[in-house]
This record gives C-alpha cells, sequence and structure tokens, in this order.
C-alpha cells in the first residue's frame, strides 16, 4: 500500500493515472496495468469520511482489457493541518 498527497488547483489538472509496476531486483520494471480517476470527480462525493473506490486496472496494451481492480481512497486533509505538518518536517532537517 502506497500513500501520495496531492494538491489539486481549482483550474489545474485533475486527472491522475495510476500505473502498477511489477518489479524485481533482476530485470526491469514492468508496466502491469494503469487506470485514471479524475480526482474531481472523486473528491465531490460525501466525504465526511475516508472514500473507497474500485477502478478498472487496464491492460497497457489495449485499453479495452481489464486486468483487474485497484482500490483508491480519498479524503480532504485540512489545510492549515498540512501546512504545520510540512514546516515541521522541513524544519526537522535543517
Amino acid at each position: 500500500m502506497q500513500e501520495k498527497k496531492v494538491v489539486i488547483e481549482t483550474n489545474g489538472p485533475h486527472i491522475a493515472r495510476i500505473s502498477v509496476f511489477e518489479t524485481n531486483r533482476f530485470s526491469k520494471n514492468t508496466l502491469v496495468g494503469y487506470c485514471e480517476v479524475d480526482l474531481f470527480d472523486l473528491l465531490t462525493k460525501d466525504l465526511e469520511e475516508e472514500h473507497v473506490e474500485d477502478l478498472a486496472l487496464l491492460d497497457p496494451s489495449s485499453s479495452t482489457t481489464t486486468m483487474g481492480t485497484i482500490s483508491v481512497s480519498c479524503y480532504i486533509e485540512d489545510p492549515v493541518e498540512t501546512e504545520q505538518s510540512f514546516a515541521r518536517r522541513v524544519l526537522a532537517i535543517v
């Protein structure tokens, strides 16, 4: 499981492409599948709590073939809390 934080601007890009790779030590990483999600659509749903959605994981060689599903969760973080957390991390580095 991985967590990524993104800042979405009102007039900025809002389509995220999620790529899933198979990794190992002996060969190059292999793209297993991908999906695209409209972050505005995801975030305009009722987000009193964390929202989880299952998305189709598409075959990289054929966008009509589904390889499986991927679960994506999202929540809106308090901007003040985010700013304070960022400042703490910067100060910890210094």
